[in-house]
């Protein structure tokens, strides 16, 4: 009973307090110091340092240095970078990447220190080939809306330049049932289509360019194509289903009597929808279009082509109910 009269109590709960406080200011401080250093909350160059180099160990090639950002587009879900690495020490090849970053579900941690999710890959191309420096650019990078789902699409313009002419490829990201899909038209089938015109040996302005897939390396590569020449792509607003569908000419050159060559073009269209790029039937019936350059008006072919077929020497209307 006299030790407990002896204890100085206000000075006992003093350093209850001074100890508490200190736990208190020690244990804030570790939590500060590890949601500050945690990934999840890096941002600016520290954020780009991190998701260079965690690309870098998904590429996995032993002379992979020096890659660099060209492109990017980022919101509070994902971030798409399109660039370059160097595959020789002299730094004279590159190949082209394109990745899609996501943040990862909030884990207990996460939520316990208040720190947002780290950034995974979700998906990332490589180019097969090889570049000079400066060949192969990423001009775009951009969100637009397509289609009536209320979700976006990621479009990505590259260009690759050649000594006389570039040729420019035109790529779309879309995530559906909760994966990132490349999508943009095949324009593979189009040589065989205007074969078969007949006539004369005719051929198309368009390069390919395969990408491979590097989370599914068992996987065909994919082809982006490039067009070049008197080329074009232009976005368009269907009139029918108010989604937006991109004309493509092609131009293609056709040999003509003696050493002459007659210039065409090989227009289609094309609807982006969740499950890929599509012929829009709602133009000239989803068929191709082979028309000569010469004189040919644009708006004057998109505008009477839409909705209608010949039936019976008539034009008739036919609307979004085909295809």
């Amino acid at each position: 009973m006299d030790d407990i009269r002896q204890v100085n109590w206000p000075i006992e709960v003093l350093k209850a307090v001074l100890t508490a406080l200190i736990l208190l200011l020690l244990s804030t401080s570790v939590i500060w110091i590890i949601a500050h250093n945690s990934p999840g909350e890096f941002t600016g160059e520290k954020l780009e340092a991190y998701l260079l180099k965690t690309i870098s160990l998904e590429i996995r090639e032993k002379d992979a240095t020096k890659l660099s950002i060209e492109n990017k587009y980022s919101d509070e879900e994902k971030i798409v970078f399109c660039g370059t690495y160097s595959i020789d020490a002299q730094y004279e090849n590159q190949k082209v990447f394109l990745c899609v970053f996501e943040r990862k579900g909030k884990s207990f941690w996460n939520n316990l220190v208040r720190t947002a999710p780290p950034y995974v890959v979700k998906l990332l191309y490589v180019s097969e080939n090889s570049y000079n420096p400066d060949v192969f650019q990423c001009l775009e990078c951009r969100c637009i809306p397509l289609d009536e789902n209320d979700a976006d699409e990621i479009y990505i313009k590259f260009k690759c330049h050649y000594g006389n002419y570039s040729a420019f490829i035109n790529v779309f990201l879309q995530k559906y049932q909760d994966s990132w899909h490349l999508c943009f038209p095949d324009l593979s089938t189009l040589q065989e289509e205007i074969a078969s015109v007949g006539g004369s040996p005719k051929w198309l302005e368009l390069n390919d360019y395969p990408f491979k897939d590097l989370r599914n390396p068992e996987q065909e590569p994919l082809v982006f194509y490039g067009i070049w020449g008197e080329s074009f792509i232009h976005q368009v607003e269907n009139p029918f289903w108010g989604g937006t569908d991109f004309i493509c000419g092609i131009s293609a050159i056709e040999e003509g009597e003696g050493d002459s060559i007659n210039s065409y073009f090989a227009v289609t269209t094309y609807r982006i929808t969740d499950h890929g790029v599509f012929r829009d039937p709602n133009w000239n019936t989803g068929e191709l279009l082979y028309v000569s350059q010469a004189g040919f008006d644009l708006n004057d072919s998109l505008g009477s082509r839409w909705g209608f077929r010949f039936e019976d020497n008539e034009l008739t209307l036919y609307g979004a109910d085909v295809g």
